[in-house]
């Protein structure tokens, strides 16, 4: 109940000054999702917006649930949602509906299934699972392809090779793409393939609030060198199993940030909410502050003091 206020306060200008999403060309698969919306809440822009925020909170409980299936921290607890929560409010427009909003579903999900194919006795249904779950954001952000190196890196971390367990994994990565592309022919849509957009490496430079861009940043730089190093503290102490899957979970984080890098420009840089999950993971380990008790109230008033000034610096 905690988190939900905190989602809905987190996100309060959001939800002031609501938009509609808007679907452009080649985003046919955002379109059903937006379609599905409205059958909820019409027209609506404030009711897409509840949509949207009742999502992170979804998600934000589902990357806690990780945390907890596979025991990434000592002990449950509900700091990895927090953190997952903030890092998504730290701009309004990331509390839109947006393509970027429903590929996080499909990556966490990916991110479950890669994590359970760890000492899996029976593991190929996981392996489709894992293939067809990171390959769905790729139909709602182009630069998301870049995910197959998700799946490439927990078939060599987590499992011995096999070559019928990588023929299933890429059955899984293809379905999504063959009923996508059946459907279009079914509806007569085969041009909407070449409306696609083009993944191009830049580095959205800000054309206006630097001083929100360039504050933002240096803190969550920051943030990700003090995560770094509360993983190579707590890493010798840790089972074979939770090591490999922090690994994984490290490894998403690159390939997130490659993802976002190469997506082509959106309105309110929504192509970095794809770094949110595995952000959140490893941000919530120095927060969890098994050792040092005084660090991880630092990290909590630290984030709390990084909303506030994203939010207001927005303004200035």
């Amino acid at each position: 109940m905690v988190l939900l206020i905190f989602a809905l306060l987190g996100n309060l200008q959001a939800l002031m000054q609501p938009l509609l999403p808007v679907v452009l060309p080649g985003q046919e698969a955002f379109g059903w999702a937006v379609q599905a919306g409205s059958l909820l809440v019409g027209k609506s822009a404030l009711g897409f917006g509840l949509l949207a925020v009742l999502q992170l909170f979804g998600q934000a409980l589902f990357l806690n649930f990780i945390t907890i299936r596979f025991r990434l921290l000592a002990r449950p607890t509900y700091l990895p949602a927090f953190s997952y929560l903030l890092l998504c409010s730290l701009h309004p427009g990331m509390a839109g509906y947006s393509p970027q909003l429903i590929a996080n579903w499909c990556l966490i999900g990916g991110l479950y299934a890669g994590c359970e194919l760890n000492g899996a006795s029976f593991p190929r249904k996981q392996i489709f699972n894992l293939g067809f779950l990171l390959a769905l954001p790729a139909l709602l952000e182009p630069s998301a392809i870049f995910l197959f190196l998700l799946f490439v890196a927990a078939m060599v971390i987590m499992r011995s090779f096999n070559p019928g367990e990588w023929v299933v994994g890429m059955l899984g990565y293809l379905t999504p793409f063959y009923f996508y592309a059946a459907i279009l022919f079914v509806t007569d849509k085969l041009e909407h393939l070449h409306q696609l957009p083009l993944l191009s490496f830049s580095m959205h430079r800000p054309q206006q609030h630097l001083l929100h861009t360039v504050g933002t940043l240096g803190a969550l730089a920051l943030l990700m060198a003090v995560a770094l190093f509360a993983l190579q503290q707590a890493y010798n102490h840790m089972a074979i199993s939770v090591r490999r899957t922090w690994q994984f979970c490290g490894i998403a984080l690159v390939i997130c940030t490659a993802a976002a890098f190469a997506a082509v420009p959106r309105p309110h840089n929504t192509q970095w909410l794809l770094l949110g999950p595995p952000f959140a993971l490893l941000v919530s380990l120095p927060l969890f502050g098994e050792k040092s008790r005084r660090m991880s109230i630092f990290i909590f008033w630290f984030l709390i003091v990084l909303l506030f000034f994203a939010q207001l610096s927005l303004y200035s």
